[in-house]
């Protein structure tokens, strides 16, 4: 289904506004991998920066203490979901044996993809 143009303009024009904040983000979680469900300076982070747009956000949802939700807009108006997997897996990446950094950089882990969207239903 695709989206109104001016839906994703806005879409556009945000990241755009925030991609100096969104690039360190990306940053910080590439130099600091952490393994699934301890992705606990991820979660921070990602909290704070959505926080820092006057947004609320939920925090430990199905029981996952690393798990976030936030909300923004006004009911009945557009809805935009993002579903990010931020953990890192080992043996991947940066997270070969011998790397002086933690295990891991890639994301997306398909094991526990599904039982975060569950989780985020249920709530």
């Amino acid at each position: 289904m695709a989206i109104p143009q001016e839906l994703s303009a806005a879409i556009d024009d945000a990241v755009s506004a925030d991609a100096r904040d969104l690039i360190q983000l990306s940053a910080n979680l590439h130099a600091n991998p952490e393994l699934r469900f301890e992705e606990v300076k991820a979660a921070a982070w990602i909290t704070e920066l959505v926080a820092s747009h006057d947004i609320a956000v939920e925090r430990g949802l199905g029981g996952m203490p690393t798990s976030l939700r936030a909300r923004a807009g006004t009911a009945g108006g557009p809805r935009v979901a993002i579903l990010a997997e931020y953990d890192a897996l080992p043996e991947i990446g940066h997270a070969r044996r011998g790397s002086s950094r933690r295990p891991a950089a890639r994301s997306c882990c398909s094991g526990h993809r599904p039982r975060r969207a569950a989780a985020a239903r249920s709530s």
